[in-house]
């Protein structure tokens, strides 16, 4: 494989054999930086082969996941990945036909889905909880109750303020829109404007 011109896509698919093939997969789901892999059997993947492939940082096997460090192109990769594992209706093994493990394995899938859904739903989230804090974080420092640039009835002071109070207000508007595009569900971004325009009542002074 040509390593100046992998792309995501070509990641994926060279990942899937490494952990073992789609039968060893039990889920797959991603943070901000990392493909992180629950898998049947951890001793099939091939660590060091993984670690060669380019654009793979390291990988770190931890609390029952396999995760490989990529870096800011991750979801990508990921979204690469659900296609390559989509391609085929292949069962899970089943050379663990006993109930425990059944059970375990149910129990692994179903945490593995849980987890992707959550993580899926907020990865794009954080630059809006980020923006929202570092507002509320200034709006409290240059208020009175602290450093005493702007007072009370300072306009700038009520600006910040409304900004951040609804900005964390609308966050559940936006965690629906999260979940909505993750669940591939058509959402109109009329709908968070109006919500949004509904939650930014007038300001009034404590």
């Amino acid at each position: 494989m040509d390593k100046s011109k992998i792309n995501e896509k070509e990641l994926a698919r060279a990942l899937v054999p490494l952990v073992g093939n789609k039968e060893n997969i039990t889920s797959a789901t991603h943070c901000v930086t990392r493909l992180r892999f629950i898998l049947e059997d951890e001793t099939l993947a091939d660590k060091e082969a993984i670690e060669q492939l380019p654009g793979v940082v390291k990988v770190i096997s931890s609390g029952g996941q396999y995760q490989v460090v990529i870096g800011t192109s991750v979801a990508a990769v990921h979204e690469a990945l659900k296609e390559i594992l989509d391609e085929e209706n292949t069962e899970p093994a089943a050379s663990l036909p006993q109930e425990e493990n059944a059970a375990s394995n149910s129990f692994r899938k179903a945490f593995g889905n849980l987890t992707a859904f959550l993580t899926s739903c907020m990865q794009p989230l954080i630059p809006v909880l980020v923006s929202v804090g570092m507002i509320r974080t200034f709006a409290i420092l240059l208020g009175p109750e602290m450093l005493g640039v702007l007072d009370g009835n300072s306009g700038t002071l009520r600006i910040l303020t409304l900004v951040g109070e609804t900005g964390l207000a609308a966050l559940p508007i936006f965690i629906s829109w999260s979940a909505s595009n993750y669940l591939k569900n058509q959402y109109d971004s009329r709908h968070i404007l109006r919500r949004v325009s509904d939650l930014s009542g007038p300001y009034t002074a404590d």
